[in-house]
């Protein structure tokens, strides 16, 4: 028997995995997404255009924090800038 010890191997996650638990961070956030923006909505005064441009923008921005969460997903390395 050798005395060498072997380097520990890194969980490393395969690309199911990662796209399940991405799947499940996406439905999770979109439910308080959801939740939230409804919440709001029923707050907002002012007549049909501010409410036409309140869920414009909330039906437009909430891919936004999910970019890092799919980027992870999917393995993107970013490229940095020189």
């Amino acid at each position: 028997m050798s005395d060498e010890k072997k380097p520990a191997q890194k969980t490393i996650l395969g690309l199911p995995q990662r796209r399940a638990i991405a799947c499940a961070g996406i439905i999770v956030f979109l439910f308080f997404y959801v939740w939230l923006v409804a919440s709001l909505g029923e707050m907002i005064r002012g007549g049909p255009i501010t409410a036409l441009i309140f869920y414009g923008l909330a039906g437009t921005v909430w891919g936004l924090p999910l970019i890092p969460l799919i980027a992870w997903s999917e393995r993107y390395q970013w490229k940095k800038k020189k």
